[in-house]
Order: C-alpha cells, then structure tokens, then sequence
C-alpha cells in the first residue's frame, strides 16, 4: 500500500484500502476515482450514530404513527386526555403553598399571585401561536414538548424557591410552564373532537374536566408532600405555613410526576 511521512501506510491510518492505481491493468482500473474506500469494518461515527437514533425517535412522534389501527375502541382516548388535563389543572392549586411562598420571599400575595396570571396569560397566547403546529405535527410530539416544558417549569421554579430568586419563579413556573399549559390544554381537546365528530360537546367537555378538576388532585397530593418535607410543621413553625425548603421539594416531586403521567398517557 501507499506509505504516509510517519511510516503507516494510509490504510492503517484511515481505514481505506486502496482500489489500485489510476491507469494500471489491474481488475480495478475501470473503477472511478476516487482510487480509495471504506472497509466494511470501519467504525460508523458518533455524529452518524446520534443522527440514525435521532431520526428513528422522530419517526415514532410523527404524525403519521398514532394513525390507530381499523377497529380502535374511540373510547380509550378520553381516559388519556383527562389524565394530562389533571395534571396541568395543577396550576388552579397554588393557593396551597402561596402564603408559605410570601413568608419564604418576604413579598406580598399579590406577588406571588401574578405568577399564576403570567401562568395563564401565557396559555393564552401559547395556545393561540401553537395551534396550527399542534394540528399539523400530531398529538406525541406536542404532548411530550408540553410535558416537557410544564415539568421544566417546576424545576426552574424549585431553584428559584430554594435560592431565593423569586424571578426565576416567574420564568420557570410563570412563562415556560405557561406556554406548556397552552399546548397541553388544546391538543387533547383537538384530539378528541377528531374522535368524536359526533359527540364534540361531550369530547370538549372530557377533556376541560380534567383540567378544572385538577385542583381536586393536587391540592390534597401538595398537601401531603408539604407535611412530610417539612418535619416542623405543625411543631416548632406556629405560623401553620410551610418552609421555602419543603415547597421547593414539592415543585421537583411534582414536576417529576407529571412528566411521567403526560408521557405515559
């Protein structure tokens, strides 16, 4: 084979093996250059590797799967789009933890109240610059990026409890898991209108169910997991609030949560 200046030859350095050269009578003369290729045993890179894994994962959130098969029971539909409307009806709980929220950042409640409306304001709009994209890409891709974003929302909001920085409550809680609530709220609502053609009131009426009710799941679950984090609640904390520590713990419990139960259904 060819030698290179540090005494390999190039096969050895680039995993090419030689076709032959240009111009000689060999049984490769008639092949086109160039004159080197790839052995059957060289190592696919990671960038290739990735790419492959990505494109595979892609294809499984495309539109094109949740086409349901000839025979479908339509009803096992509404038991998934309720389950993720309970979990971002969540945002209808934070009445549990605001007053412990106002001791920990030492602001007032109507501070802290302005993190729901940024919450809803942006479901709004999400809601409104998301909806052709929603229609268009199906219900897994824009379940999981709502899932995503919503769990998001409570990570960045735990950090912004349990370091004190009240705007990345705003951020986290307030804009990202605000426009999570957004594309969460419509695509099991358009889902379900598909569905049912015939029965829209019902399909549309399923769907909010959940997210009305959802305060009726989290409020009694926030309790709960505020009580075990905090241990002095109730002893040496006389005020009956809760510590910033415990509800930071609480975002990230919920946060975990949720993304699981989105995802899973």
């Amino acid at each position: 084979g060819f030698i290179s200046t540090s005494g390999h030859t190039i096969e050895q350095e680039t995993g090419l093996r030689p076709l032959g050269r240009v111009g000689s009578s060999s049984s490769h003369q008639n092949r086109p250059i160039p004159i080197f290729e790839l052995n059957s045993t060289h190592p696919v890179s990671i960038a290739e590797k990735i790419e492959k894994k990505m494109e595979k994962f892609l294809s499984i959130l495309s539109r094109e799967r949740t086409i349901a098969p000839e025979g479908y029971n339509r009803w096992l539909i509404p038991p998934t789009a309720l389950a993720l409307h309970l979990c971002i009806g969540q945002v209808y709980a934070t009445s549990v933890y605001k007053s412990s929220l106002g001791k920990h950042f030492g602001t007032s409640l109507t501070s802290l109240g302005l993190v729901f409306s940024v919450s809803i304001v942006m479901l709004g709009v999400s809601a409104a610059v998301f909806g052709k994209w929603v229609d268009t890409g199906g219900p897994r891709r824009s379940m999981l990026l709502c899932s995503v974003l919503w769990s998001s929302g409570f990570v960045i909001g735990s950090l912004g409890i349990a370091t004190k920085q009240l705007w990345l409550l705003y951020l986290g809680y307030g804009c990202i898991g605000g426009i999570g609530l957004g594309i969460g709220y419509i695509s099991p609502v358009s889902t379900l209108i598909r569905w049912f053609p015939d029965r829209p009131g019902l399909a549309t009426g399923m769907a909010i169910m959940g997210f009305g009710g959802g305060a009726l799941v989290a409020s009694p679950l926030s309790s709960a997991l505020l009580t075990a984090y905090d241990r002095s609640y109730g002893y040496s904390d006389k005020s009956g609030l809760w510590s910033g520590r415990a509800v930071s713990s609480l975002f990230l419990t919920l946060g975990g949560i949720y993304f699981v139960m989105m995802n899973f259904g």
